[in-house]
């Protein structure tokens, strides 16, 4: 989140307003109440800031590039896997190595989710 926080700090208006509509969203993921159907309304906001972050990795900006790479890496969405891997080759070298630690959250999350699938197997 430094990133996000960077960027609320932005002389830009857009960079502070997208940030500042970034954040909303991540936080929103991380605050669910005990409904019944919280694996739904998660999916939902998860599928909703994908929609906003994913885009934003192909903005003319370095720092909103950056900075939708890094929370695509917290989200741990499997989904957003190609489009970080196209940021490999970012022309600026800071968005490179955010979309490189974000794939290594992927995998992490990726392989935590199978370890925890096969400890639970009878």
């Amino acid at each position: 989140m430094p990133v996000l926080k960077r960027a609320m700090q932005s002389e830009n208006y857009w960079v502070r307003h997208v940030a500042g509509d970034l954040m909303a969203k991540i936080f929103n993921i991380q605050q669910f109440s005990d409904a019944v159907n919280v694996h739904d309304l998660q999916a939902q906001s998860r599928a909703r800031a994908l929609d906003v972050l994913v885009p934003a990795l192909w903005d003319e900006d370095a720092l909103l590039r950056g900075a939708a790479a890094e929370a695509l890496g917290r989200l741990r969405e499997k989904r957003a896997a190609e489009a970080l891997t196209a940021r490999l080759r970012d022309a600026h070298e800071w968005v490179r190595q955010v979309a490189q630690a974000s794939l290594q959250q992927l995998e992490t999350a990726s392989a935590k989710a199978a370890t925890d699938w096969a400890s639970a197997a009878p």
